[in-house]
């Protein structure tokens, strides 16, 4: 059940990102004024909004899960130092408290990012099933091995025993002498 509230909850914090950068794609003029009263570049609107939809894509997703959860904490606190930090305001304090509410979300985010509901997690979970496929192969191929290593040595000490009956046949050994001439000599092992 807490996979289940913890996807929940990444998707809605990703979503939030989402919705924020493309409300700063369809109105520049907004943000850009934004930050030339911060004494920022405007226009770098456009790339922090591009910034806020993949980052926030990304989260919901669940790819790259702990990154972007640490980076978007980041720029939240960021935010809250450049945009909301009259504490005195009314508006702009309560502002400042729903950011850090949502970097805190981001952090537990951070903290248990790779729940059965992420994509990382499936990911983490093939190359474990990858890895544990590998070595079992190679444990098969190492008795593989073995066993036609067994077999090479049963048959060089096969043919060295009958190179043996062999030479004992021309030099008149026991199995010439054992066996009557007119009955051809046995050489089945």
């Amino acid at each position: 059940m807490s996979f289940i509230t913890a996807t929940i909850g990444r998707i809605l914090i990703g979503l939030l990102f989402v919705v924020s950068g493309v409300n700063k794609l369809l109105y520049p003029a907004g943000f850009s004024a934004t930050l030339a009263g911060a004494n920022l570049v405007p226009a770098w609107g456009t790339g922090i909004a591009i910034f806020e939809i993949a980052a926030g894509l990304l989260l919901g997703l669940g790819l790259m899960t702990r990154l972007t959860s640490i980076v978007l904490a980041a720029y939240t606190l960021a935010t809250i130092v450049f945009f909301h930090n009259q504490w005195n305001d009314y508006e702009t304090g309560m502002t400042a408290l729903r950011l850090l509410a949502v970097t805190g979300g981001l952090l537990l985010t951070f903290a248990y990012g790779n729940v059965r509901g992420s994509l990382d997690h499936y990911r983490e979970r093939n190359k474990t099933h990858e890895a544990e496929l590998r070595a079992a192969r190679a444990e098969g191929e190492l008795a593989a091995s073995r066993t036609e290593a067994t077999e090479a040595e049963l048959q060089a000490a096969r043919a060295e025993g009958e190179a043996a009956a062999t030479r004992n046949d021309t030099r008149g050994g026991v199995s010439a002498i054992a066996t009557p001439p007119d009955k051809p000599v046995d050489r089945r092992y």
